[in-house]
């Protein structure tokens, strides 16, 4: 085996393993972001349903009294 083939063995051996390792750091990348723009969103959400109920309650509060 000549050197050049025994580099070629190398390098592919390491590009076995870290393309497979890049590809699942970025998929694990974009899964995070994902999530924690999913939780913001229903963050944001809640909030938003939590004004409703207040602004509705003061309404109904208000009308009462009328």
């Amino acid at each position: 085996m000549d050197t050049s083939a025994h580099l070629n063995a190398i390098y592919l051996l390491a590009a076995s393993i870290l393309v497979p390792l890049a590809v699942f750091s970025v998929w694990r990348f974009l899964a995070r972001r994902q999530y924690r723009k999913a939780q913001e969103a229903m963050r944001r959400g809640n909030q938003l349903h939590r004004k409703w109920l207040e602004a509705s309650k003061l309404m109904d509060d208000q009308a009462e009294r009328q």
